[in-house]
Parts: structure tokens; C-alpha cells; sequence
């Protein structure tokens, strides 16, 4: 699993070989939930057969983590 911030990074994580592509916004927090127009642009930018996850956050006065939720 490789930690990921864009579509950038997470295709520099498929080259290396990773199964899993963890997206979150290190922004907002450790654990900040990632904005939805990246998970989509790297949902549809890697391969099926490899996995993505999405980090869902902290809640407060976060945007990202909101907007998840819309």
C-alpha cells in the first residue's frame, strides 16, 4: 500500500509496483480525506485489478472531509 496525494503521485506508486493506492490529503491532516475530483481522477487512472482506498478524515473544519460526504 503507497500513500497518495494526486493522480501523480499515485501513478509513480503503480510504476513501483503498488496493489494498493491509499489517496488522503496530508493538508488537512494525517488522516484528511482527499478532495472527490482526485479519488476519481486516480480511481480512473489505475488499473482494476489494483486496489484504491480513500482516507475518510477527521470531520471538523475540514473541506475535503465534508465534501466526501456530499
Amino acid at each position: 500500500m503507497v500513500s497518495v496525494q494526486n493522480l501523480e503521485e499515485a501513478l509513480q506508486a503503480l510504476k513501483g509496483g503498488a496493489d494498493i493506492v491509499d489517496v488522503k490529503n496530508l493538508q488537512e491532516a494525517m488522516v484528511g480525506s482527499a478532495h472527490p475530483h482526485v479519488v476519481r481522477d486516480v480511481r480512473n487512472a489505475i488499473p482494476m485489478d489494483r486496489h484504491a482506498s480513500v482516507t475518510l478524515g477527521v470531520v471538523p473544519n475540514q473541506i475535503g472531509t465534508v465534501a466526501m460526504a456530499v
